[in-house]
């Protein structure tokens, strides 16, 4: 098989013109002439890649999750699926949503092989360590202030009121300590009010909240109807996680690029102003 020297395309041997781009076949070609053919042909070699982050919150989530390749949400989806057998397993999916969140807050075009099980579990643990703090804190926060309601003769649609919001707030506030904790990697910083704090107050946050619920939503309407299919919930719940992630790691990126909280590492894109990250945490703790 013969090869066009000006873009590339695949010619029969008696060609005297390629048919991608025109030129004539067995003459010299310039660097130019080379660059043009290949822009005609449409030579993905020669495209700029694609930037996800040229897009909205909404549309980044959607599409980062599998953006290079489709391999770790099936990947992923696979190892849920087989987590309704074995729970300890959904830790590596749950794990790869952390390394998701991570690859956005730092800028990465690319998302990250589902690779090293071991890096995904420890992962998947560490922030199934931060929602349990978390919810641990609500529950204590939500039993102690019913039981002073209690005590104080104030019963019925109080407690239940206080219920409700503690709940909500920790509804709240627990995007913000899992990004944290995803895209610094340490636990003490997801309840540090210099990182998760300063995030969860940011307004834009509040506004991604708004459209994460709508988010989960349709894609809690979709996961009912993959009952339908038996295996689809898994591959849904396994989407909807990544998306979450890829969803609040682009808002950290965003917070970090205004200075809401600490710099984190420069990223592949455009330089950010460096900052030694665990000194950040260690201040913070």
């Amino acid at each position: 098989m013969a090869y066009c020297t000006a873009c590339g395309a695949a010619v029969d041997a008696d060609d005297n013109f390629c048919e991608q781009c025109g030129h004539e076949l067995g003459t010299p070609v310039s660097a130019a002439d080379s660059t043009d053919g290949r822009a005609r042909s449409g030579s993905a070699s020669d495209t700029e890649p694609d930037d996800p982050f040229e897009r909205d919150a909404a549309g980044f989530a959607l599409g980062y999750p599998v953006h290079d390749e489709y391999e770790p949400f099936l990947l992923g989806s696979i190892v849920s699926l087989l987590g309704a057998i074995l729970p300890p397993l959904q830790l590596f999916t749950a794990g790869y949503a952390v390394q998701l969140a991570e690859a956005a807050a730092h800028g990465d075009r690319t998302q990250p092989a589902f690779a090293g099980w071991r890096d995904l579990l420890v992962d998947g643990l560490r922030a199934t360590v931060a929602l349990v703090v978390l919810w641990g804190v609500a529950a204590a926060l939500g039993a102690s202030l019913t039981a002073l309601l209690a005590e104080a003769g104030v019963g019925g649609a109080w407690e239940a009121g206080t219920l409700t919001a503690v709940a909500l707030a920790g509804l709240y506030v627990t995007p913000a300590v899992l990004t944290t904790c995803a895209a610094t990697g340490r636990v003490g910083a997801s309840f540090s009010q210099r990182f998760a704090g300063a995030f969860a107050a940011r307004p834009a946050y509040l506004k991604g909240f708004v459209l994460w619920l709508g988010l989960s939503l349709l894609l809690g309407a979709v996961w009912l109807a993959a009952w339908f299919t038996f295996v689809g919930p898994a591959f849904v719940s396994t989407y909807w996680l990544y998306a979450s992630g890829a969803f609040w790691g682009y808002h950290y990126r965003e917070a970090a690029r205004d200075g809401v909280v600490p710099a984190l590492s420069p990223a592949a894109e455009e330089p950010v102003a460096s900052t030694d990250l665990r000194a950040e945490v260690a201040e913070s703790r």
